[in-house]
This record gives C-alpha cells, structure tokens and sequence, in this order.
C-alpha cells in the first residue's frame, strides 16, 4: 500500500514541481 501512495506522491510531486518551479517557488515550502 505504501508503495501506491508512493507512486501518487511521486507523481502528484512532481506535477507540482513542473507548474511551481517556473514561478521560482521552492516546493519544499508547500
């Protein structure tokens, strides 16, 4: 299960950092 919620996320992170970083927000603040 672990492994799923994982994957969402990993997925969901990195969706986040895409539309984030052009902004130059650090995703770590969220």
């Amino acid at each position: 299960m672990s492994v799923l919620v994982e994957g969402l996320l990993v997925s969901a992170g990195w969706d986040e950092m895409i539309y984030i970083w052009p902004f130059g927000r650090d995703p770590r603040v969220m």
